[in-house]
């Protein structure tokens, strides 16, 4: 999935809008085009797999970080959840 993300994203701009006022400061999303468009270039895929799999952690990894409250798990915003801001105005 991460491969395919960042090939349908592209060579994309390191700007927001591609708009210099607005740096993209996601240093993995920058990053990752870098190593999938070089893969995509050399036709090898060992050093975007390296990349990738030394920057993103096992489930065991994401359940410590959850239970000492390093990480946090977000979802989605829902219909149900913009009636409630709705609701609470």
């Amino acid at each position: 999935a991460w491969a395919a993300k960042f090939t349908l994203y592209g060579a994309f701009s390191d700007y927001w809008l591609d708009d210099e006022r607005y740096p993209n400061m996601l240093k993995f999303m920058l990053q990752s085009r870098d190593q999938v468009q070089a893969a995509l270039g050399r036709g090898d895929w060992s050093a975007a797999k390296a990349f990738f799999t030394a920057r993103v952690l096992s489930q065991e990894e994401i359940a410590r970080g959850v239970c000492a409250g390093e990480i946090r798990r977000y979802g989605p915003i829902t219909l149900r959840d913009a009636e409630e801001v709705e609701v609470g105005k």
